[in-house]
């Protein structure tokens, strides 16, 4: 114990002064900085420390002399939940003290963005419980399972150790996270009834096989077979340890976490928003505002979703005209275009291939269609995978783990083929433009990929950023696609129509007390998507309140930017430097890439 911990504590040591950039020795680690750059590492290094998942999803430090982390798994127990917030409120203290004149551009950008996070942050202590760590969408029962089969690397005999360790600690970890759903019980902070049923049909069917059969076992077999250094004998024992710690660990964790639940369902009831917690009008707009990174109100937000709900429907009406279809809901039209047999997968082996492939394809004519809009490009690859069996159920139809900064391990492209019956050839194109080029990939390696700036510029996400520049990336897809499939457009815009709808959908349930029978039916009647796909995003929504309106909210900061810089700066506009400035710094608060934008057309207009 008292090893682990010197280590830590010198690779934190370390950590700082490269985060830093300097030679000077740092007098303790709870100290007060010599500058901001120290600060921000500090701040980071300091809460990645109990928070080893986290620095396994950003990849920065894997399997490399800094990598202390790849054996353990973080505490989700209330004490330690706790940590965090006094972090973030010392420095947030250290931080409005500090000395900011003569700051450089990246300077002051970095104090602008870190001082919006410690804030957010901060602000949400007293919110700490209000969540739901058990549920259908991102619960720990499958989240956990996801990074090590996922995102955990496997190069050789200590980093196989270090997924068997992991696997050992599912354990205590479980421990943990029913201590801080017992607080929560205590607090009435309890999950509408169907998000504790589906749970706990997710769990009992991954502890249903045997172990040599689990997910955690199969998926590590296969990354045993890139690992060239180790013989087949050490294979074999390796594989042995880890299902014997499925048994020893992991099974009974979950197994603890069924009773727990089993216990608490019949304490749950139907109400879904978030309005039924206490001070939970005051949660929501808290979400809001932390998604958003706008000063939105719920109604303004609510507004906002019914407006934009019209005008993607007038659009819709045209390309359906354009296709010889009058007097058509745009809703119906897309719900009975789903079922067209031209657009559709066989839901066999085969057609499970297709759409695999069909991806691939999409994603290279994406990568050549927008290559002209674009100087920056990112290091990592991309592959296109399908969605773990045991996860198909409760996961959407396509989502992407990112790859390493340095292009070592690629992204990954998941393809939900568990569902083939939702599937439709027409939107396979938006959908990979939006996660992939020039969405999501794109965006987020170029983050991850930054050079010279503090590692929380690589690390911190911003929903509305993020996402916002995935929808953004849609639209800019199909306006430089040279096809202009009518088909493909009206995916893309039911894309858009599905995340306006977000906005009243989010808002209806958490705001103004929609059930989620009223939900689903809004979004099926807008959208024309299978009620099966509308169900698992409504459901979504209200396990994680506030975020399903970053999209949308996010998409038209983008398009309101690019179209303020056509407007000021006229021939002088170029795309490409436009992208470039709203993608070279990294993911930031809306208001914040609203000041860069500005500062790049008054630049240019000096010029």
């Amino acid at each position: 114990m008292f090893k682990n911990k010197v280590k830590k504590i010198i690779i934190s040591l370390l950590l700082i002064v490269l985060g830093a950039g300097t030679i000077l020795g740092y007098k303790f680690m709870w100290g007060r900085p010599f500058s901001l750059d120290q600060l921000y590492t500090r701040t980071f290094v300091k809460v990645m420390m109990n928070d080893p998942e986290t620095l396994t999803m950003l990849g920065l430090f894997d399997n490399s002399i800094l990598d202390f982390y790849s054996d353990d798994l973080t505490d989700n127990s209330p004490e330690s939940r706790k940590k965090p917030y006094q972090i973030y409120k010392k420095d947030l203290e250290i931080l409005k003290s500090a000395d900011t004149k003569g700051l450089g551009h990246q300077e002051r950008l970095s104090y602008d963005i870190f001082q919006w996070f410690l804030q957010n942050e901060v602000d949400g202590e007293k919110f700490m419980y209000h969540n739901y760590p058990v549920n259908q969408y991102e619960g720990i029962q499958n989240q956990l399972p996801e990074l090590l089969i996922s995102t955990q690397t496997v190069k050789g005999k200590k980093s196989a150790e270090n997924y068997i360790e992991r696997l050992s600690k599912f354990n205590s970890k479980f421990d943990g996270v029913i201590e801080g759903l017992k607080l929560r019980e205590e607090k009435g902070i309890i999950p509408p009834k169907f998000v504790l049923e589906k749970a706990l049909k997710e769990m009992k069917s991954f502890i249903a096989s045997t172990p040599e059969n689990n997910p955690l076992i199969t998926t590590f077999r296969e990354k045993l077979k890139e690992a060239q250094s180790l013989e087949d004998s050490e294979k074999t024992d390796l594989c042995k340890k880890a299902e014997t710690q499925i048994v020893k660990s992991v099974y009974p964790a979950y197994g603890k976490l069924i009773t727990y639940i089993e216990t608490l369902l019949p304490k749950a009831n139907n109400d879904d928003g978030v309005w039924k917690l206490q001070d939970g009008e005051a949660y929501y707009a808290y979400k809001m505002r932390a998604y958003t990174t706008t000063n939105f109100t719920p109604e303004q937000v609510h507004q906002i979703g019914i407006n934009e709900v019209a005008r993607i429907e007038r659009e819709m009406r045209e390309t359906i005209r354009q296709l010889g279809q009058k007097d058509i809901a745009p809703g119906e039209f897309m719900k009975n275009l789903s079922l067209d047999s031209r657009f559709k997968y066989s839901n066999d082996e085969a057609g499970k291939a297709a759409v695999l492939k069909d991806y691939e394809t999409a994603i290279a004519e994406l990568d050549k269609n927008t290559a002209k809009c674009f100087e920056l490009r990112p290091q990592a690859k991309l592959e296109v995978r399908p969605v773990p069996a045991f996860k198909q159920e409760t996961a959407p139809q396509a989502y992407l783990f990112h790859g390493s900064p340095d292009g070592s391990k690629p992204s990954i492209l998941q393809i939900n083929v568990g569902k083939m019956e939702d599937m439709t050839k027409y939107s396979v194109k938006p959908l990979a433009a939006h996660e992939s080029i020039p969405g999501h990939h794109m965006q987020r390696m170029l983050q991850k990929q930054l050079k010279g700036v503090p590692i929380f510029r690589k690390a911190v996400p911003y929903t509305a950023f993020a996402e916002g520049w995935a929808m953004y990336a849609e639209k800019l897809a199909w306006e430089n696609d040279p096809k202009k499939d009518p088909y493909e457009n009206l995916a893309r815009l039911q894309s858009e129509m599905w995340r306006a709808a977000r906005l009243v959908v989010d808002t209806g349930i958490h705001y103004k007390k929609w059930t989620r029978e009223k939900a689903i039916a809004y979004m099926v009647e807008k959208t024309g998507m299978p009620e099966s796909i509308v169900t698992i995003e409504v459901e979504r929504y209200i396990v994680d309140p506030g975020q399903a309106c970053a999209y949308k909210i996010g998409m038209m900061k983008f398009l309101e930017l690019r179209e303020k810089a056509k407007k000021e700066l006229g021939d002088r506009f170029d795309i490409r430097e436009f992208h470039n400035t709203v993608l070279k710094d990294g993911a930031m608060p809306l208001e914040i890439l609203e000041q860069q934008v500005n500062g790049y057309i008054q630049k240019n207009k000096e010029q």
